[in-house]
């Protein structure tokens, strides 16, 4: 069996039995955890840095997207919620139920309202591009790499986690999953 590829045949467990899909890039089972590869051959010193390419490269791709989509939400957000209440004030300052001091304490407080309404719905923006961005991009480049290399997941991961910051998407959404002997900082 070449190193790197799944001692189970990639679709069961070989000691519980649980169903662990094809295509993964686990080298241990999701439910016993027990070894699903044999003998991982170490990484190259050009493997190395051509992982550490792709991990910058996943990154800043994720990066970019991410705040396209929240700079396109946000400013959406804001434009859309300000022609409304923009309205409402000017309807009732002509029939003159509001003014001018209500109506500019009423446009600052809305403003402050709209641009936190906006904030929120941009980061949920962009933590949903950035998600589908890797699983229907990046993420298949990376296994289709991991594969012409004959590289188990795991070197990757780690070696993602040794390479970017905690802030970098692929760290700070869980795109990539920390290996075992490194714990996750707790909170």
């Amino acid at each position: 069996m070449e190193p790197g590829a799944y001692s189970s045949g990639g679709e069961v467990c070989p000691t519980c039995g649980a169903n662990i899909g094809s295509g993964n890039h686990r080298t241990n089972c999701p439910v016993c955890g027990a070894s699903l590869v044999e003998n991982i051959a170490p990484v190259t010193e050009e493997q190395r840095i051509a992982l550490s390419e792709l991990a910058e490269s996943a990154n800043e791709r994720l990066e970019k997207a991410g705040a396209e989509s929240a700079e396109q939400s946000f400013g959406l957000g804001c434009a859309l919620g300000a022609l409304p209440l923009l309205a409402a004030i000017f309807i009732l300052f002509i029939t003159g139920v509001f003014n001018l001091i209500m109506a500019l304490i009423t446009l600052v407080t809305a403003s402050l309202v709209l641009a936190g309404i906006a904030t929120l719905a941009s980061s949920f923006a962009k933590a949903r591009t950035v998600r589908e961005t890797y699983r229907s991009v990046i993420g298949p480049e990376i296994d289709t790499f991991l594969n012409s290399q004959q590289l188990a997941r795991t070197q990757f991961e780690k070696l993602v986690y040794e390479l970017l910051p905690e802030e970098s998407p692929l760290r700070a959404y869980r795109l990539v999953q920390p290996p075992p002997n490194m714990p996750l900082k707790q909170e």
